[in-house]
């Protein structure tokens, strides 16, 4: 049952997991962050004011060593989605 591993891979990936520490295995490491941005809509232009306003797409993405697993021992799971704050986010 799919919902059965997804409920399992969750308990292991979150027991002992800490969103407050960053990801590395050593404190020297860093973490490469990379975002990107889409413009979804153009809301307004005040030229005389010099604003714009938009709607923007933000992707933030970044490699977190504890979110692995092996997909066989989960039902073939790929991917997950975690509510923020239940992962580490850079700041």
């Amino acid at each position: 049952n799919g919902s059965y591993h997804e409920e399992q891979l969750f308990k292991e990936l979150f027991q002992n997991y800490n969103p407050l520490i960053r990801p590395v295995r050593n404190v020297e490491d860093t973490i490469t962050v990379s975002f990107s941005i889409a413009l979804l809509q153009l809301i307004s232009v005040v030229e005389k004011e010099q604003v714009l306003k938009t709607n923007v797409w933000l992707q933030v993405g970044w490699h977190d060593y504890q979110m692995q697993w092996k997909r066989e021992k989960y039902g073939g799971i790929q991917s997950i989605r975690a509510p923020p704050s239940q992962v580490w986010t850079p700041d």
